[in-house]
């Protein structure tokens, strides 16, 4: 039985399937596939918000009235 992309535990006969870039995960529940879109969400949010962050360069640029 092939281990679930989460939690490694056996994903059973009928997985909950998520389809990605270029590959198809399997999750032994919907629990496991909610957690893992969750994050990638939150990754793939957190980077795209970095990079329309102030450099640290520019942040401590002080300007006089």
């Amino acid at each position: 039985m092939k281990p679930c992309d989460l939690c490694a535990l056996p994903v059973g006969n009928e997985p909950f399937r998520l389809e990605t870039e270029g590959k198809v995960l399997e999750f032994c529940c919907e629990g496991c596939r909610g957690i893992y879109q969750m994050i990638h969400d939150l990754h793939s949010e957190r980077l795209s918000t970095q990079n329309d962050r102030v450099s640290p360069t520019d942040a401590n640029t002080r300007r006089t009235p």
